[in-house]
Formats: C-alpha cells, structure tokens, sequence
C-alpha cells in the first residue's frame, strides 16, 4: 500500500516485516502426523496446485483442500471471512469426533517413522507412516 502511494514504510512496520522474513527464512517444516486441513483462496489459482502438493509432502495422512472464494488477503475479510469461518468451524467439529491418538516414535525396527496408538489405553499398535526422514 505505502509503495502504491510512493510512501517509505513507517520504521515500526519495517522491523515487523523484517521479523516475518526472518522467521520464515528461519523455519523447517517438519512431517505432521496426520491430516492437513487446507484453506485455499479460489482468486489465488497459480499457487493453489503448488501449495497443495507442499502440504501433501508434509502431511502424512493427506490434505483436505477447502475452497474459500477471495484471494489470499480478502478471504479473512467480509463477506468471504463467513465462508472461511463456516470451513474452520466444521473442520474443528469433526476434529473433535476423532478418537485421541498418542504418537510416539517407531520402535519395531522395521522402517523410519512414527507409530500411532488409536487411543492412550490401545494396546495394538498400527503403523501409520512409513519411510519417513529423520
């Protein structure tokens, strides 16, 4: 917006964008150990294939891909923020069906990853990922 009105960018929103580029520059996603729920902008389609195949890289259950009508800045703005909020909130409840999982890391030996315990009390382990990095 500043450069549109051939504005410098106030010093304190310099340092807050220096510190999202530093955070970003800085992180390493790691594998999440289960489904991805994905909020996708439908006005943002030369990134939208792009971002899904991130996620399905990333998590080891899959990814849910939800369309949200906007681009990447208006979808948390009126009226495209119900529709967001709508997604989120049946995303949440469906969550909440879900049983309580424990992870831990793989001890059988047989390949790299993580075993999941359908629940704290499950005595029969299941081997949810397999051939994951360290």
């Amino acid at each position: 917006m500043f450069q549109r009105l051939h504005r410098p960018l106030p010093a304190s929103l310099k340092i807050i964008q220096q510190l999202n580029f530093l955070a970003a520059y800085n992180y390493t996603p790691r594998l999440y150990h289960g489904r991805v729920s994905l909020f996708s902008a439908t006005g943002d389609l030369t990134a939208a294939n792009d971002l899904q195949e991130g996620w399905r890289v990333l998590g080891s259950l899959g990814v849910e891909v939800h369309e949200i009508p906007g681009d990447h800045i208006n979808i948390i703005k009126e009226p495209h923020v119900r529709t967001l909020a709508e997604k989120l909130n049946e995303c949440l409840e469906s969550a909440e069906d879900l049983p309580k999982q424990v992870w831990r890391p793989n001890a059988s030996g047989k390949s790299k990853g993580m075993t999941v315990l359908a629940d704290e009390s499950a005595s029969e382990e299941v081997e949810a990922v397999q051939g994951v990095r360290n």
